[in-house]
């Protein structure tokens, strides 16, 4: 590489494959790049791309507001991500040949929450409040997953015959889960005060969970990790306001976004050794997905 900003990949790379050269534990998040959207003036959100670290970021998207990014494959080619125009639309973006391709508009939120294959989940609001869909690319057809007359949104694909999602109908938001087969609308997770965000991995969970109710300063939000097959229950935070969380693609580390006082950090659990990384933010981050 001719490029001094684009070390930071080659030095991930290199330590990936010493990594995988020694059969030590997989750490796919080292090679993994990370999109990100953050406010940098009023009405202006510019979508980046960078390593986990952030040490390397280049500008894909400016020109107004653009929220939401989401990795459409596995190979970190093709993005998807919400603008905000006379109505939210969402677009498919290459970033190989930037070609461009508008997928939905909608009068309300329209947000691409999880992506399996040609299907993706949506957190939409056609005509009113939110609900979860299920768009499927092939046959350009839309699903409406969840029917309440509240908030459902953020939907994650949980296994092959469930998704969860956050809801407000218990009055506060609560991660749900439902099975797609029967229908049937359960909570996942009986801890803490609110529950406002979620992220799925083949039979786990990991929830950002509300412990403490302060009126007039600052709450705390904790990570747990929650096991479908025996209903286990893990604290992976103990402090601050810890949120976004994400797993990483061979379920190994979870990225989370880590508030203290003014500043804002990325964590990365790595959840065999028990141990967590952090990496210092510029700004707020308005979403990221890696």
């Amino acid at each position: 590489s001719n490029s001094y900003a684009y070390f930071p990949f080659l030095v991930h790379k290199a330590v990936y494959d010493i990594n995988e050269y020694f059969s030590l534990p997989q750490a796919k998040f080292l090679i993994r790049k990370v999109i990100y959207s953050m406010l940098v003036a009023p009405k202006q959100v510019n979508i980046y791309l960078a390593d986990y670290t952030l040490s390397y970021k280049r500008k894909i998207i400016s020109g107004g507001v653009n929220i939401f990014p989401k990795w459409a494959d596995e190979k970190q080619n093709i993005i998807y991500f919400t603008k905000l125009e006379r109505l939210p639309t969402l677009y498919r973006l290459n970033l190989r040949n930037a070609k461009m391709e508008k997928i939905l508009t909608s009068e309300g939120l329209l947000i691409v929450s999880d992506v399996k294959k040609d299907k993706l989940l949506l957190s939409l609001a056609l005509h009113g409040q939110s609900d979860v869909y299920e768009y499927d690319l092939k046959n350009k057809k839309l699903i409406k997953l969840t029917n309440y007359k509240g908030i459902d949104v953020n939907g994650k694909f949980w296994g092959d015959e469930k998704i969860v999602f956050v809801s407000d109908r218990y009055g506060i938001p609560m991660v749900f889960s439902k099975n797609l087969k029967n229908g049937t609308i359960q909570r996942v997770l009986y801890h803490g005060k609110n529950q406002v965000g979620v992220d799925a991995y083949k039979n786990y969970l990991v929830v950002s969970t509300r412990e403490t109710n302060n009126a007039f300063s600052k709450n705390t939000f904790n990570l747990f990790l929650v096991n479908k097959d025996d209903d286990s229950l893990k604290r992976l935070t103990f402090k601050g306001q810890n949120s976004y969380p994400n797993f990483s693609v061979d379920g190994n580390s979870i990225m989370f976004i880590k508030r203290e006082n003014f500043y804002s950090k990325i964590g990365i659990i790595r959840l065999n050794e028990n141990k967590v990384f952090y990496y210092p933010l510029p700004k707020i981050l308005q979403s990221f997905d890696w």
